[in-house]
């Protein structure tokens, strides 16, 4: 495993270099839900909900919550069989369903992975970005630890043993 370089030896992207930023995630449920006037298949609503939940919807604004919506509505074209009209054998038209086009879904695939990635959405960009995700008790056990191992220094110290 890599470690990770110090921040004078990190590479600048676009001449920022990003410092740690922790999140204490409490569990919450934020943000509003998926407007009623669109029908929304399941994955849309189960991926909407994961979002709201998320750690980083801790830190979202209005203008977040607006991006996600469209997003959500490319998430929704994504996983939503299209109706299409087709002429039958009688020469009737016919509503079909059909999934989109390999094609169409590649670049929908696409920009919705780097509408997320910005936002921290997955390990890999969390880890680029430094987003360090604990719960409250997770925070509580490290305070402790570190309160454990600067006690137990101290003590070295104050014996003589450092």
């Amino acid at each position: 495993m890599s470690r990770r370089k110090s921040p004078e030896d990190r590479i600048r992207r676009g001449g920022v270099v990003y410092d740690d930023i922790p999140i204490c995630w409490d569990g919450e449920i934020r943000g509003p839900t998926l407007p009623d006037d669109k029908k929304w298949c399941q994955q849309t609503r189960s991926w909407w909900q994961t979002i709201r939940k998320s750690a980083q919807a801790m830190a979202f604004q209005d203008t977040d919550w607006l991006h996600f919506l469209d997003t959500a509505r490319l998430h929704n074209k994504l996983w939503s069989p299209q109706q299409v009209v087709v002429k039958n054998e009688l020469g009737h038209d016919e509503i079909k369903w059909v999934d989109i086009k390999p094609s169409e879904a590649a670049t929908l695939a696409g920009e919705i992975r780097r509408r997320c990635e910005s936002y921290g959405f997955t390990w890999a960009d969390r880890r680029k970005f430094g987003i360090h995700i604990t719960t409250p008790e997770q925070a509580a056990k490290e305070a402790e630890a570190v309160t454990r191992n600067s006690a137990v220094d101290y003590r070295r110290r104050l014996n003589g043993l450092s």
